[in-house]
């Protein structure tokens, strides 16, 4: 009996057809890659469980959170050390050094720039690939009413509908909402989107007729010079790392929030360090299905020399502030 049992099974075995080879033999790599994953790899500190914000609290009893987080956050001391102690220890992770080396596949996601930082998230569109997951709207929402000013969205580039901005209004109609690209393919933007045909870098030396415009030039032109943007959308396609850099060297970083997509594994480490050194901390991450090189981003800003310390100083020279 058992022979038979045997024979019948190396039988079935030999009709196997090759597509199913195919899986089996899948299913061993992907096996072998976990593993090796679980071997090779250190592991990080768990993400940290949302944490309640307490309005009731007094200045005095969340006085350090407000002063770290530029006025963001206000809650009890302990609790904020707590957070920003999960930063720190899970620095060495987050290639912020020289050492790091970062490699051109998506085995750079696996490693690094994971979530640090918990936030009360809110998915703001459509499922998918068009939506975005937007950090602490309570808390832009408890602004808005306490300084009767509306919100800032800019929206830097374009991709294939205004979908977001359409669901984000929903949610913060309280919010001035401007969309900066110049897409001729787009569609034309609904009534409370403020779209302004620009590409958002430096002009060409001389050429005062370009279409092309600075950030500061921007806000200066829409009357917002001096004021926060509350979120940043960024669709640039793999531009953003030159458009960021120009921003860094001009020490000039006026977001509390940014929705990014980045694409290339081997530009994140200088962008990401030098969006820690001005005190942005990674709230969420997510693949980009369509691209597996290419994954998005919320990152929220705390205080500015918040972090300074654990980024090295060959990164930070790097994008030196021009003088």
């Amino acid at each position: 009996a058992t022979g038979r049992a045997v024979e019948g099974g190396q039988g079935r075995q030999d009709k196997m057809k090759p597509h199913h080879r195919l899986y089996a033999a899948g299913l061993g790599l992907f096996a072998c890659g976990a593993l090796l994953g679980t071997v090779v790899f250190p592991s990080v500190p768990d993400r940290p469980m949302a944490v309640r914000h307490t309005p009731g609290w007094s200045a005095s009893e969340c006085e350090k959170s407000l002063q770290e987080s530029d006025g963001f956050y206000c809650e009890n001391e302990e609790q904020w050390n707590d957070r920003i102690d999960i930063v720190r220890k899970q620095s060495p992770y987050q290639c912020l050094s020289m050492q790091c080396m970062a490699p051109t596949t998506f085995q750079w996601y696996w490693r690094f720039f994971e979530p640090e930082w918990s936030c009360f998230e809110e998915r703001v569109g459509e499922f998918g690939v068009m939506g975005k997951w937007v950090c602490d709207m309570n808390l832009i929402r408890r602004r808005v009413e306490k300084t009767n000013q509306p919100c800032l969205l800019y929206s830097v580039g374009f991709n294939e509908s205004y979908s977001f901005e359409s669901a984000f209004h929903e949610k913060m109609p309280m919010c001035n909402i401007f969309a900066l690209h110049a897409d001729k393919k787009a569609p034309s933007p609904p009534s409370f989107v403020h779209h302004k045909s620009w590409e958002v870098a430096e002009p060409p030396v001389g050429d005062s007729t370009s279409k092309v415009r600075s950030l500061q030039s921007i806000m200066k032109d829409l009357g917002h010079e001096g004021r926060e943007i509350d979120v940043l959308k960024v669709e640039l396609y793999g531009a953003e790392y030159e458009w960021f850099f120009k921003l860094f060297q001009e020490n000039f970083m006026p977001f509390r929030q940014i929705l990014l997509k980045v694409h290339s594994t081997e530009k994140n480490r200088d962008l990401f360090a030098q969006l820690r050194r001005f005190g942005f901390v990674i709230a969420h991450k997510e693949l980009y299905y369509p691209r597996i090189l290419t994954h998005q981003y919320v990152m929220v800003r705390l205080a500015s020399n918040l972090f300074t310390d654990i980024i090295q100083d060959e990164i930070t020279e790097k994008f030196a502030p021009k003088e």
